[in-house]
């Protein structure tokens, strides 16, 4: 007989946001306006917390399980790849 033990643990990610970029989060909602235009993301995820600190935006979980894990990995490519485009 096996037993699995869910591991919640502290995890976030930092994403740097480029000069001559502006970024916004409202919620959810992802904005992001460069000197290519403006783009905006919904991200309604269960249990991340979006926030923006100086030029950095913080995603993470104080109790994240593997799912919130693959999810804050999903969410910090999209972003990286919209900074990428906006730049």
């Amino acid at each position: 007989m096996h037993i699995f033990i869910k591991m919640k643990q502290e995890l976030f990610q930092q994403i740097e946001i480029p000069e001559g970029v502006e970024a916004n989060i409202d919620g959810d909602s992802f904005s992001v306006k460069g000197k290519e235009g403006e783009l905006k993301r919904d991200f309604k995820i269960p249990g991340l917390v979006f926030e923006k600190k100086d030029n950095h935006i913080i995603i993470g979980s104080k109790k994240a399980t593997k799912r919130e894990k693959k999810n804050m990995n999903t969410i910090t490519a999209h972003i990286k790849n919209i900074r990428k485009c906006w730049c």
